[in-house]
């Protein structure tokens, strides 16, 4: 005779514990899931905190300020996206010994929160960017495919927020790169959220003008852009044709003129800078606009 289906039933109570426990279904995981790029857990979405500008031969990341207990994280994001420098733009955070470590050289060019870079801080990102950039800051070369695979190595730069002073240091490479300033802002923008507060559009916009050049033994340096032989009148200068590559005859007449010795026209180019004290004979001519 056929055992019932109550007779050949097993009733949970009668089940030994560690076969109950075994068949229980898995209680959900309570690890988090390691990060399949990183290996490791992170408290940061990193690809909110870091952007990667790239344009043309040249590419930036910009990110907000690490500390000692997250500065590990961050670095391995920094060595995923090759990054080779890290430009530190305000008060330090953190110790740079990982950094060196990790092959990342670190540089601090600290100013003042909301502000605009002093020239001190703009030539030297500058030199920066024109000596690891292949081509420097006049390259041409472009891209192709994803850019860390080519062996170009980025420049970090970062200050607390990374919302202000590094985006403005990216925004000046890219004008001395040939972009337009309202470009280059919306480019900035267009990548990095909320990049610039009023006073550094109005700089970027109204005031920044392109300075870096290349000279050809490659040495770089700034050139003199606020004394420019175009800001004199056409009617001032002695070319028959009345351009302005007339300056210098101009210049050496207005000297003769006023009496002055061939080795004040010599140092006419050591000038200071429009706005300051000039001598006598000059301030006056100077100060006048075209």
């Amino acid at each position: 005779m056929a055992p019932t289906q109550t007779q050949s039933a097993v009733t949970s109570a009668q089940l030994p514990a560690a076969s109950l426990k075994a068949l229980a279904p898995p209680a959900p995981s309570t690890t988090p899931t390691p990060s399949p790029t990183l290996g490791k857990t992170r408290p940061i979405p990193m690809n909110r905190v870091m952007t990667s500008i790239d344009y043309k031969n040249m590419r930036f990341v910009v990110f907000d300020a690490p500390t000692d207990s997250n500065l590990e994280a961050y670095l391995e994001e920094l060595k995923l996206r090759n990054v080779g420098d890290i430009v530190r733009v305000c008060d330090p955070t953190y110790c740079t010994d990982l950094c060196t470590e990790a092959g990342i050289k670190v540089s601090d060019w600290s100013f003042a929160d909301g502000s605009i870079p002093p020239a001190h801080v703009i030539n030297g990102f500058l030199s920066l960017c024109n000596e690891r950039f292949p081509g420097g800051l006049t390259g041409a070369a472009t891209f192709q495919g994803d850019p860390g695979m080519n062996g170009v190595k980025a420049i970090g730069v970062h200050c607390v927020a990374g919302l202000g002073r590094a985006p403005i240091l990216v925004a000046i490479s890219l004008i001395e790169a040939g972009m337009s300033p309202l470009d280059a802002v919306e480019y900035v923008r267009a990548r990095r959220r909320g990049a610039f507060n009023t006073i550094q559009l109005n700089y970027l916009v109204e005031t920044y003008k392109r300075s870096f050049i290349k000279k050809s033994n490659g040495v770089s340096a700034p050139k003199m852009a606020s004394f420019s032989f175009g800001a004199f009148k056409k009617d001032r200068s002695s070319s028959p044709t009345g351009s302005q590559v007339g300056g210098r005859e101009v210049l050496d007449q207005s000297a003769s003129e006023l009496g002055q010795t061939a080795s004040m026209t010599a140092s006419v180019t050591a000038l200071p800078l429009p706005g300051k004290e000039t001598s006598k004979g000059f301030k006056g001519w100077f100060s006048k606009k075209a």
